[in-house]
């Protein structure tokens, strides 16, 4: 289905519609046209801030993380040598919950 043939697209569930109305895929608020500018841009910036979102829970994770189970190294290998540890144990724990969850923008196609 292309966008010219379903322009009408839900802002919750992306799902593209050719008639306007409510979204029959989830029962959500009205669909949206995305042959409109602003229409396209706000779906693009509502995309990037739950991007950004997600960034900063699995940044909390990761330091959440990090912190519990590095709390040992510090005292094994010093203050110094042991707070670069944490966060480089952070880092990898990070890097590890982007790999495992990744992000999937919902409107790719609209940008």
């Amino acid at each position: 289905m292309t966008m010219d043939a379903a322009p009408w697209i839900c802002m919750d569930c992306s799902a593209h519609n050719a008639a306007p109305g409510d979204c029959p895929k989830c029962g959500e608020g009205p669909l949206v046209d995305v042959r409109e500018p602003q229409v396209r841009a706000a779906l693009v910036q509502q995309d990037s801030e739950h991007s950004l979102k997600r960034a900063r829970m699995l940044t909390v994770i990761a330091a959440g993380v990090a912190a519990v189970c590095g709390f040992p190294i510090v005292f094994m290998l010093g203050a110094f040598v042991g707070l670069a540890a944490v966060v480089g144990l952070g880092a990898l724990v990070y890097a590890a919950l982007r790999i495992v969850f990744p992000y999937t923008p919902r409107f790719t196609k609209l940008g």
